[in-house]
């Protein structure tokens, strides 16, 4: 679809009905997985994991559709460019602070899926306003540039 440009060319009231009609299509997904999670389901693995991968692909086509919509009505996005370009760095540090202290603190699986949502959610916006603030004054994050460094094994001209 991204390929073909069909996004594109679909009306913007075409790609909120099938935003709206995947992420209602979601919501029995999402009760089966808490119910996975949190009630007597632990007993049907596969049922959960049908509904991650079915509720995954329907929440994905819901993401894109409002992404395109809101990047046709003239929206711009510099925290999600700024994490793009500091997709590396990003990725490890995001890593580092919760991984570490996970194994660390022998914490593995203490956290609830909210706690561990907000958590996520909250390093993320932490993320986005450190890459806008060290993009305004390097062309790449640091890992960015120490990936370059030995990839090229020299600093580039551009970097």
């Amino acid at each position: 679809i991204g390929r073909e440009r069909k996004l594109l060319t679909w009306s913007i009231q075409g790609l909120t009905r099938t935003a709206a009609i995947c992420a209602i299509a979601a919501i029995p997904f999402w009760g089966i997985i808490i119910w996975h999670h949190y009630g007597d389901g632990a007993s049907y693995v596969s049922t959960n994991s049908a509904a991650v991968w079915i509720s995954g692909k329907l929440l994905a086509t819901t993401y894109v559709c409002l992404f395109t919509v809101a990047v046709r009505k003239g929206r711009t996005f510099a925290p999600l460019q700024a994490l793009g370009r500091m997709a590396l760095t990003n990725y490890l540090t995001h890593t580092l602070i919760i991984v570490l202290p996970v194994i660390a603190l022998g914490a593995y699986g203490a956290l609830s899926l909210t706690e561990g949502l907000f958590l996520s959610i909250a390093i993320l916006i932490a993320q986005s306003f450190f890459s806008m603030w060290w993009l305004k004054n390097h062309r790449y994050g640091p890992f960015e540039k120490l990936w370059r460094l030995g990839t090229y094994g020299r600093q580039t001209k551009s970097s």
